[in-house]
């Protein structure tokens, strides 16, 4: 057996170990370590947006949640026979100009300015009779206010039908036209 020198051994250990790196190569591991660190950052930022998603949708959830509480009380502000299971029909009122007018002294309103009473018709056994009251000048809006909810309060049925506030060019107040409605059965 032959004796090796150190030379040789020492070419022989890196032939060997230059074998080893070829046998084990480094990077298919660098790039398997690589490809998982994308598959995080990208898994990371897609859990990060559909936090941000969640977020925008509980949102919008509680906004559509306001809005449709802020529409029911709308609806049963506008009606509020409708709220009570169904429109009701009053039977016809004998004086209804007497009683908005008791209704606007109850609230200390300057005397109304009755125009008209008009009909329209809504079913087969009911019409809507709406009295108007036009022209009122220079008035509060809060006594207007105050009287439109008197007369809905005083009076069974009568509803508030329509307000036109219109500011005068030339003085304090406003000038008003007022509409109250009632169902009534026709007779």
């Amino acid at each position: 057996m032959t004796r090796l020198s150190d030379q040789d051994r020492l070419a022989m250990m890196r032939q060997a170990g230059a074998a080893e790196r070829r046998n084990s190569p480094r990077s298919i591991v660098v790039l398997a370590v690589l490809v998982l660190l994308a598959a995080g950052v990208y898994a990371g930022l897609g859990w990060m947006g559909r936090q941000g998603s969640l977020r925008s949708l509980r949102s919008a959830q509680l906004s559509q949640d306001r809005v449709q509480a802020q529409l029911d009380e709308l609806r049963s502000l506008r009606s509020p026979e409708a709220a009570q299971g169904g429109v009701q029909v009053w039977d016809r009122l004998v004086s209804p100009v007497a009683l908005l007018e008791r209704a606007a002294q109850n609230a200390e309103f300057p005397d109304p300015n009755y125009d008209s009473e008009r009909s329209e018709s809504d079913s087969g056994e009911s019409h809507r009779r709406i009295f108007r009251f036009k022209e009122i000048k220079g008035v509060s809006a809060v006594d207007v206010l105050r009287w439109a909810s008197g007369v809905e309060q005083d009076v069974d049925g009568m509803r508030v039908y329509s307000m036109d506030f219109r500011a005068p060019s030339n003085k304090r107040g406003w000038d008003v036209t007022v509409q109250f409605s009632r169902l009534e059965k026709k007779q």
